[in-house]
């Protein structure tokens, strides 16, 4: 997960790239903006290739997978799990705010609080227009399958 939250937001190792890697990292988490399609204006709500790519590592890698294996429990992906991959993802994403990659520990400890942020988020989401929540649930679990 790391290295996709890293290659799809051209986190660079390279001392060189610190202060780029800081102002993506800032970009990326004002307003948690990572998951939209594109995070600088903040268009396309949850339609980030990253979160697709992690839905798919989590659950879907193949035919074997809890997610292939129990569609019913994953169509339409679930509040809860895309809670889960989003706090992941800004997880990953906190691990590059100083610039230079840190390893960082993924506890509930340390994440509950965050995890409760985005599912009450989802939830405004999906209460402000249940239609379009659940059709976008829906092609992310198609397109994950």
């Amino acid at each position: 997960m790391r290295t996709q939250v890293q290659s799809a937001f051209k986190f660079q190792i390279a001392s060189k790239y610190m202060k780029k890697n800081i102002k993506i990292s800032a970009i990326l988490s004002k307003n948690c903006s990572f998951h939209y399609k594109d995070p600088n204006t903040q268009q396309g709500y949850l339609q980030n290739a990253i979160v697709l790519s992690i839905l798919v590592t989590a659950w879907f890698k193949d035919a074997s997978d809890i997610g292939a294996l129990f569609p019913q429990y994953f169509n339409p992906i679930s509040l809860h799990s895309l809670a889960l991959v989003l706090t992941a993802i800004d997880f990953c994403i906190t691990e590059w705010s100083s610039g230079t990659f840190k390893k960082g520990a993924f506890t509930e400890k340390l994440y509950s609080e965050t995890y409760k942020v985005f599912f009450e988020d989802l939830k405004k989401w999906h209460n402000l227009n249940s239609n379009v929540m659940t059709k976008q649930r829906k092609k992310l679990f198609k397109h994950a399958l």
